[in-house]
């Protein structure tokens, strides 16, 4: 198990490798369903059980275009307080163009892009890729400690983008897995590695989330989970009473103790109040 700093180099990472090349804006929106409706042999089980649970899953070949030469792809992740932006070279995050923003401070995402554009001096870019904290259906990512919406329209009006790429943040970090710097990883629990496993990403922050990373012949998948809002297992009493305290209390309650209502950093004031009643 291994913790790393996730997020800038996993959204490019994703960008870098996304088949969505040269389309006209209208496309944009519609274009990882079309991938999937014309080539039905990269869709499997996982995938089509994901459809059918109304998530993401994201197949991602190695990609058969380039970026104009000299241009820079601007990279969003978005959690639930900050959001970090920054500009890539191809698969290469620019470690002095990241920049973060408090969210408290916007009322979308599409100032914040502008402040960046603005305050690197850049008109337009050739693609953005969001890796953002919520569930992502039909090219659109709902936040989910956040009141935000991002879509591929909003994108293209605020940057100017030729190709977009919208995706769950912990999908983010399962594409990234394999390309991060060993500078920025940091052991946790040690243990045998087989290649070719399946591998899992942790995300613990406003709220949490997982997701399992698969190879495949024809690329890895992450499957977006959610799993964070799975109901907090119960083995005692005590648990018991925590779950009925999480389930009402404070202005967030919203009738049942979820996994994140507890772990994550939104939890920890509910968790000091039910040990100090």
């Amino acid at each position: 198990i291994v913790e790393f700093e996730h997020g800038m180099h996993a959204a490019a990472t994703r960008l870098d490798e996304v088949d969505l090349a040269r389309l006209v804006p209208d496309e944009i929106v519609r274009a990882q369903a079309a991938q999937h409706r014309d080539h039905p042999e990269r869709i499997g089980h996982r995938e089509q059980a994901a459809a059918e649970l109304g998530t993401d899953v994201v197949a991602v070949p190695r990609a058969q275009t380039q970026l104009h030469a000299g241009a820079a792809p601007i990279l969003a992740d978005i959690g639930g307080t900050n959001t970090r932006v920054a500009l890539a070279d191809g698969a290469t995050v620019r470690a002095q163009s990241i920049r973060r923003f408090a969210n408290a401070d916007f009322d979308s995402l599409e100032p914040v892009l502008a402040a960046y554009l603005a305050e690197e001096g850049i008109a337009a870019v050739d693609g953005a890729c969001v890796a953002a904290a919520g569930p992502v259906r039909d090219g659109v990512a709902v936040m989910t400690n956040l009141a935000w919406t991002i879509d591929a329209a909003m994108l293209i009006r605020a940057t100017g983008a030729k190709r977009t790429a919208i995706l769950n943040d912990l999908q983010a970090q399962g594409h990234a897995l394999g390309h991060i710097a060993p500078e920025f990883l940091r052991p946790l629990i040690t243990g045998p590695q087989q290649e070719g496993a399946a591998m899992l990403v942790v995300g613990v922050g406003t709220g949490m989330n997982a997701a399992p990373v698969h190879e495949t012949a024809t690329g890895r998948v992450v499957a977006a989970s959610e799993c964070g809002h799975i109901s907090m297992p119960i083995r005692n009493e005590t648990d018991f009473k925590l779950s009925q305290f999480i389930a009402t209390h404070g202005p967030h309650a919203h009738g049942f103790a979820g996994v994140e209502d507890i772990l994550a950093g939104r939890g920890l004031e509910r968790v000091h109040a039910f040990v100090t009643q």
